[in-house]
């Protein structure tokens, strides 16, 4: 086990050394090039800028190209024969490949972070420069979690164009029931009640996060409001799922669907039919009363055909995929009809509708 380990660290020594050169690259770059204080019109010196954005962008896109490096050994026979056949469990492999990709999400995220921080300090700044060792922190658990979300989503594939797909379609995944629930509630309902669907991105956190770091940064004082406990609560729990499906199905790995369709409940026979009826509940919420949603209905059929196509490599679908499509979309707009007609009236009901503001006639 810890000889196979050393061997796994010289394996990613070299993408090591490329993801953190790059990443310190970026920060740099950025820290040198953006405005830090800008002086307004009456002579005051402002704080701006504190560039946030940067290492949590950094942290998210490691996390969703690190697991594509470390378990595309998976999608491909002869890696995976050669891998199984060594004298290690499947589980103690996967974690020497998760402990190796930690590192290499992580190591170029603290490299990066500490020399963008070292630049922003050497140069000119009305910044609370202590907030910046917070922020790192804060974003470590975030990390963790969507690093763990993306491995499980990517080995659920058979090929890595799949797993690639299963990440990026699953960003938004648990979003779309909750958009559609959003168009139920009106503009009038309590402010905590609208927007829920945001908070079930998977990458929401880091952006939260961000957010409230800036403002601290900015010396407004840390806003913990920014910070969901929603939003952390999803991305806790989905993380530790994550994590734990991963070791759970670790010995389940079966190499004979290796470079076939992926055919996992958490690829596209779950993504497909769920956007679908979610798309068609979305767009029919106001009643197809306009022509934008009736030319939209095709249009979102059309795409679930297409990805069906591109699920089956091929154009000639099973019974059991019409049967999902047509139903999937026909349940989408049943449900957003029966939504605008029933539901956003009783809904509506709840809360005291504010009235309408009267304007003043026109003098002729």
């Amino acid at each position: 086990m810890k000889r196979q380990f050393v061997y796994e660290l010289k394996r990613i020594l070299l993408p090591l050394i490329v993801f953190t050169a790059v990443a310190a690259v970026v920060f740099v770059v950025a820290a040198l090039s953006t405005e830090l204080v800008r002086e307004y019109s009456d002579g005051t010196l402002h704080a701006i800028n504190p560039l946030t954005p940067v290492p949590a962008s950094i942290l998210g896109v490691l996390c969703y190209i690190v697991p594509v490096l470390q378990f595309s050994y998976r999608m491909k026979t002869r890696s995976a024969d050669l891998w199984y056949s060594l004298p290690v469990k499947r589980g103690a492999l996967l974690l020497q490949r998760l402990l190796a990709g930690l590192l290499l999400v992580f190591v170029p995220y603290a490299v990066s972070f500490a020399a963008g921080v070292a630049v922003i300090a050497f140069r000119d700044n009305l910044f609370v420069m202590g907030y910046y060792a917070g922020y790192f922190a804060a974003l470590i658990p975030a990390g963790l979690a969507l690093f763990g979300i993306n491995c499980f989503l990517f080995t659920r594939a058979s090929t890595i164009i799949d797993g690639i797909v299963f990440e990026l379609g699953s960003m938004a995944l648990l979003l779309m029931p909750f958009w559609w629930l959003d168009t139920l509630i009106p503009y009038y309902a309590p402010d905590a009640l609208k927007g829920l669907q945001y908070h079930f991105l998977t990458d929401k956190p880091l952006d939260e996060i961000g957010s409230a770091f800036a403002s601290a940064i900015l010396g407004d004082g840390i806003d913990l409001k920014d910070v969901s406990a929603l939003t952390c609560a999803v991305a806790g729990v989905e993380g530790a799922a994550a994590y734990f499906g991963l070791f759970w199905t670790a010995a389940r790995h079966k190499t004979e669907t290796i470079e076939q369709p992926s055919d996992s409940p958490f690829g596209y026979r779950l993504m497909i039919p769920l956007y679908v009826f979610c798309f068609a509940a979305v767009f029919s919420a106001n009643g197809l009363a306009n022509a934008f949603d009736l030319i939209t209905m095709p249009i979102i059929f059309t795409c679930g055909l297409a990805a069906y196509f591109f699920y089956r490599r091929s154009f000639r679908l099973r019974l059991s995929d019409w049967l999902w499509l047509a139903g999937s979309f026909a349940a989408g707009i049943a449900i957003g009809l029966l939504g605008y007609y029933y539901l956003q009236p009783w809904i509506g009901g709840f809360w005291p509708e504010p009235p309408q503001q009267q304007w003043p006639e026109t003098i002729a």
